[in-house]
């Protein structure tokens, strides 16, 4: 079956271009044009080709420092060999513990520069300069989701290395209460599906944020999750749309409605209009249709799926345990 020809944000400023009849005159790039009528074409159904998303994520293990070195003009906190296993996220934080003239508190961290060495968002003290006594706890217990996770959507999930048991999804007051008044929780291990703030730019990312934080850093989890919206950053490269291109056309059709509402300096009211009117059309009910048409869960093949089945096997019959059958 041949490819549809992919969307791209450099496609879709000409597809803009002939809608308009000429450039975008208006304050908004095509990329955040595009960027916008993705979310809303994302927003407008509950879409079966955003589920099913897998992705597999690894737990870090935390690190705690003795004799670490501060260094106050480049804010660097350093001890030999002591990140070599460390994977920096935005929004990490350190804990720092004791030291002569540092300030005890916990404090962000800006990056990682090497095995040795990581750089922090804001002074530990400057009376902690040149001192090689500082304590501190990195806890690393929030893993990265993938970057179009959307919302709160973990559908499924698989465990591998030392995570065994059931996984509890649940509220900050839950993960506050197991990590600091004692509280017993049923699952051997505990999620909070959380969106941090970054301190560069402000945007919010998701992380999995896991108590106990980690084992030994083998655990795995294998997630399926529902996907949002997520622009490329190769104006060359396709769109995250379906491949074959069922939903170009419904996509296209956002998109003008956005450009259209900027280049006649429309209300925002008339783009609330617009996207109703799309919404009633037959491009939309007919990719809504397509969409929902695919079959999520096949189910199960007798009492227990295909591997219950009975199976032939050198002369007689043998069940999924390798066990023979008694003939009838």
């Amino acid at each position: 079956m041949p490819t549809a020809y992919p969307l791209t944000v450099q496609a879709c400023t000409r597809e803009l271009e002939h809608e308009i009849g000429g450039p975008l005159g208006g304050p908004a790039e095509h990329r955040e044009l595009v960027d916008r009528a993705g979310h809303s074409l994302v927003g407008m159904a509950t879409w079966n080709w955003l589920t099913g998303r897998q992705v597999r994520l690894r737990s870090r293990v935390s690190i705690d420092l003795t004799g670490a070195t501060w260094t106050e003009a480049t804010l660097t906190l350093r001890k030999v060999g002591a990140f070599a296993t460390y994977t920096w996220l935005e929004a990490d934080t350190v804990e720092v513990t004791d030291g002569t003239g540092a300030t005890v508190g916990t404090y962000e961290i800006a990056s990682r520069t090497d095995a040795d060495e990581i750089v922090l968002a804001t002074s530990i003290g400057a009376a902690a300069n040149g001192q090689t006594d500082i304590a501190a706890t990195l806890p690393n217990d929030q893993v990265a989701l993938p970057s179009d996770f959307d919302l709160q959507r973990i559908t499924a999930y698989g465990v591998v290395g030392s995570f065994r048991g059931a996984l509890g999804l649940g509220t900050g007051q839950d993960l506050l209460d197991l990590r600091w008044t004692g509280s017993v929780w049923t699952a051997s291990f505990f999620a909070l599906l959380n969106h941090v703030r970054s301190a560069a730019d402000g945007r919010t990312i998701p992380r999995l944020d896991l108590h106990p934080g980690q084992l030994d850093g083998t655990e795995q989890f294998v997630i399926i999750y529902r996907a949002g919206w997520s622009t490329p950053e190769d104006d060359g490269a396709p769109l995250p749309l379906p491949k074959s291109g069922w939903l170009n056309a419904l996509f296209l059709e956002v998109l003008k409605a956005y450009a259209h509402v900027q280049e006649d300096d429309e209300s925002l009211g008339a783009l609330g209009k617009r996207l109703d009117a799309i919404k009633a059309t037959s491009l939309f009910s007919d990719a809504l249709a397509r969409d929902q048409s695919m079959q999520p869960h096949i189910g199960a093949v007798g009492n227990g799926g295909w591997m219950e089945l009975p199976r032939w096997e050198n002369g007689g019959w043998f069940d999924r345990g390798s066990r023979l059958l008694p003939s009838a």
